[in-house]
């Protein structure tokens, strides 16, 4: 997968940039470049792990996959949920259509508040 990088103005004045790209594809050096500049940095793969720890997605996630994507200690374990869901298109569907409607919800909220902030 190619690294793409999208902006939009805001109706604040503020320039919103999205980066995207595949595992190691720069992402996060790139998120830190911008952050030495002053820009504000919605970590979209922290988000996404806190939305299946604290927003009771794995209940969800153990009903879609089964138990084998828990660890001994019952946490997710992500490593067997993305060998499951990045081999199998199907799986990485019911996987972002669990998790995608809360994270959109979550990264709207932070740009909001970056908005709101004066950022």
């Amino acid at each position: 997968m190619r690294e793409r990088t999208g902006t939009k103005h805001t109706n604040a004045g503020v320039l919103l940039v999205a980066v995207t790209g595949g595992i190691a594809s720069g992402k996060s050096s790139v998120c830190r470049m911008f952050e030495r500049r002053g820009a504000k940095i919605i970590d979209v793969d922290a988000l996404g792990r806190a939305i299946i720890e604290e927003a009771g997605v794995l209940p969800e996630l153990v009903r879609t996959f089964g138990k084998r994507i828990l660890d001994d200690e019952g946490m997710l374990d992500r490593k067997r949920l993305g060998r499951i869901v990045f081999s199998d298109e199907s799986s990485l569907q019911k996987l972002n259509r669990i998790v995608h409607p809360i994270l959109v919800e979550e990264i709207s909220r932070g740009i909001a508040g970056f908005i709101q902030a004066g950022f």
